[in-house]
C-alpha cells in the first residue's frame, strides 16, 4: 500500500504499474488513480501523481448532477491523462463471443488468466 516511491521498491528499475480494474465505473476506472487525496497508503493513487487542476476538476465532478457537466468534466481529466501519459490502457477481453463449432474443450476462466491447454480442433 505504500505506492511506487517504496523503499521497497527503491533501486530496482520500477517504472510502472501493472494492475487491472473495471472501467464501467468513472471512480474505479478513471478518478482514484489520479486523486492527491488517494496517493498511497490512502488509497490507489500508486504512482503519486499529482495535480492540482485535476483536484479541482474531481471536487467538481463530485458535486455535480447534471450529467453533461460530469461528462465534460470527465473528458477534461481523461484528455489530461492522455497528455501527460499517464497510463497505458491495454485491453485484455476475458469473454471470447464466438468460437468456431470446430473448437472442443474451451473452458471459459473465472478470472483473467484463460488456460488454453483444455483446446482441441
Amino acid at each position: 500500500r505504500s505506492g511506487a516511491k517504496a523503499d521497497l521498491n527503491a533501486g530496482k528499475g520500477i517504472t510502472a504499474i501493472n494492475l487491472g480494474y473495471v472501467t464501467s465505473d468513472p471512480f474505479f476506472g478513471i478518478t482514484r488513480f489520479v486523486d492527491s487525496r488517494y496517493i498511497a497508503p490512502n488509497g490507489v493513487n500508486w504512482g503519486g501523481y499529482n495535480n492540482p487542476k485535476i483536484d479541482t476538476a474531481l471536487d467538481k465532478l463530485r458535486s455535480s448532477f447534471d450529467t453533461k457537466v460530469q461528462d465534460g468534466l470527465l473528458a477534461t481529466i481523461h484528455q489530461t491523462m492522455v497528455d501527460e501519459s499517464l497510463m497505458m490502457w491495454a485491453v485484455h477481453d476475458v469473454n471470447p463471443h464466438v468460437l468456431s463449432p470446430k473448437v472442443k474443450g474451451f473452458i471459459q476462466a473465472q478470472h483473467w488468466f484463460q488456460d488454453l491447454t483444455t483446446i482441441k480442433m
